[in-house]
């Protein structure tokens, strides 16, 4: 916490507007020239919030240092007299800062809330010597793996471990198999069908299950007949047939 015994009651938070990326040079210059420009005795503190952020891309982890406010930095100065007007000397230091747009709330500035000031204070103290993952994350949101051995699988987030900076991730599996197929209306046809082929079968005979005819709705092409018979017997002429004709009996594999 800065000293705050030397900056007078009238002394107001305000926000400046930066162009991005400029908002370091923006507190550097400020800092630096306002002893040169005798505004010691009305700019007293410049706030930059940043937190440290880690990264880990290709198996390596990076950091670096990023704002909690882009394009934004905060300063602590007199800007108006007891007049209630604008106190020329520091207001045009300020805006013509190189990287300053200017400041919020245009010609008439709109001093922060003394609350303002101290949830910012308290993200500066609460990122301090620490370092966060780039992007937040939430239990229950649906993340999709895009390196190593589970690469282009999605899953569900069970558990994050911010201290290490780990993320616990459930997959579903789903394994197809002919028993399950998602247009039932087809799966209804193949069992009528397989049915229709049981009830003329000889009771010599039997049948495979159905979901061993059939691949995906359509006849397995590994299937393969016996022309051997379960029971030899005489055939009739050609052209003719009975009970007693030997027929094939079919056998799924799977």
């Amino acid at each position: 916490m800065p000293d705050t015994s030397n900056v007078p009651g009238n002394a107001q938070w305000f926000a400046l507007h930066t162009l991005s990326g400029q908002e370091n040079k923006v507190k550097a210059y400020i800092e630096k020239f306002k002893k040169a420009e005798e505004l010691e005795d009305a700019i007293f503190e410049v706030l930059l919030p940043t937190e440290v952020v880690s990264e880990v891309k290709n198996g390596k982890k990076s950091t670096k240092v990023r704002k909690l406010y882009p394009g934004y930095v905060f300063i602590q100065m007199v800007l108006f007299g007891e007049d209630k007007k604008v106190i020329n000397k520091p207001w045009y230091f300020v805006k013509e800062v190189a990287g300053v747009i200017g400041f919020v709330g245009g010609e008439r500035p709109a001093a922060l809330q003394a609350s303002e000031i101290v949830e910012i204070r308290s993200r500066i103290e609460a990122a301090n010597g620490k370092e966060v993952p780039k992007v937040q994350y939430t239990v229950g949101e649906e993340v999709k793996i895009t390196d190593g051995a589970f690469a282009s699988l999605t899953g569900r987030i069970d558990e994050i471990d911010p201290d290490r900076g780990k993320l616990k991730v459930l997959f579903l599996f789903s394994v197809a198999s002919p028993r399950s197929n998602s247009n039932t209306g087809k799966c209804n046809a193949i069992a009528s069908d397989a049915s229709r082929h049981l009830r003329h079968l000889p009771e010599s005979n039997s049948l495979i299950l159905p979901f061993k005819l059939f691949y995906h709705g359509q006849e397995n092409p590994r299937l393969h007949s016996s022309s051997t018979p379960s029971r030899r017997r005489q055939s009739c002429a050609p052209g003719r047939s009975c009970a007693r004709c030997p027929r094939r009996q079919y056998h799924g594999v799977l």
